[in-house]
């Protein structure tokens, strides 16, 4: 995605038919003998854009989507992604773009099982987001509401076989009462949340973004300001991106935003790259990857 700004500077007018455009392993332009994949890039009579990605070796199909604009921002409507058997993997549905973060606003995500079965459905709203999960067999596997990233309302899930497995009341994150745990054959046992947020420092979270704010205060006491940006008294508030991963590893530290200073951004990097282990999110005791965005404050005393 983030190359196809890129790739269609270089397009020629799309007045008529598609372009195609061949891609290295790291989907950047090439030449068509060194292509891993080709994109096709077609003008649709409305004015939007139909972009389709392939495996130039079996011509399988990545992802495909639907965009109102691509420059200078990329504007999607849909867009389609599949696994590597041809199965649709996912679908998203945006409603328009964010100016001030950069990035497209996401309506609906739907993540599919391989074989074409539906495996969650997440709803997006200006202040809450909407989660409905599936068992491979089609039961309802659990559902719940986020408002402002907390839960809020009733949580419930199931078993496979339809039976109640869990039932809770959230207000604001916190659970209004204890709740309910069930085996599949509906005895009661001992009840412990369907959901349990990422955490640093150990503490059990009531929202996806309390462990964040835990470790920017852990990252702020471990920077070392840089000789060189300190001689020559510069300061700056860098944004890093990184995923707490299902073994509560962190990973894929990028920087969103620099600070001004190579060095600077440089010691933001590292100083969140060398956290120690979190608790993992999970979900009905699957663990989940989550991503967070943490900025990193560099002032002189």
């Amino acid at each position: 995605m983030k190359h196809l700004l890129l790739l269609l500077i270089c397009l020629p007018c799309l007045t008529f038919g598609s372009t195609r455009i061949y891609l290295n392993k790291n989907k950047k332009p090439c030449k068509e003998r060194r292509a891993h994949f080709y994109r096709d890039v077609e003008k649709l009579p409305n004015g939007k854009l139909r972009v389709t990605t392939y495996k130039v070796d079996s011509s399988l199909k990545i992802s495909a989507g639907v965009y109102t604009a691509i420059e200078p921002h990329e504007i999607i409507d849909t867009l389609w992604e599949y696994d590597e058997e041809g199965w649709l993997k996912s679908k998203e549905i945006y409603k328009g773009y964010d100016y001030k973060n950069s990035r497209n606003k996401r309506s609906e995500v739907e993540l599919y099982y391989p074989g074409g079965q539906v495996k969650s459905l997440l709803k997006h709203g200006e202040r809450s987001t909407q989660t409905t999960r599936w068992h491979p067999n089609g039961a309802l596997r659990y559902k719940h509401l986020q408002v402002e990233r907390s839960l809020e309302g009733e949580v419930v899930s199931y078993h496979p076989n339809g039976q109640l497995k869990s039932k809770e009341i959230y207000v604001r994150g916190r659970l209004a009462e204890k709740g309910e745990r069930y085996d599949s054959l509906g005895n009661a046992v001992e009840f412990y949340p369907l959901v349990q947020y990422a955490c640093f420092d150990g503490v059990s979270c009531k929202n996806i973004d309390e462990g964040a704010n835990s470790f920017r205060y852990y990252v702020a006491s471990r920077l070392h300001y840089p000789k060189d940006a300190a001689k020559e008294k510069a300061e700056g508030r860098a944004i890093v991106q990184f995923s707490v991963g299902e073994e509560g590893k962190v990973e894929n530290v990028k920087l969103l935003r620099s600070a001004g200073h190579p060095s600077l951004d440089y010691e933001a990097i590292a100083a969140v790259g060398l956290s120690p282990t979190w608790r993992p999110m999970s979900v009905d005791d699957e663990a989940l990857q989550v991503l967070y965005t943490i900025p990193v404050i560099f002032k002189l005393r």
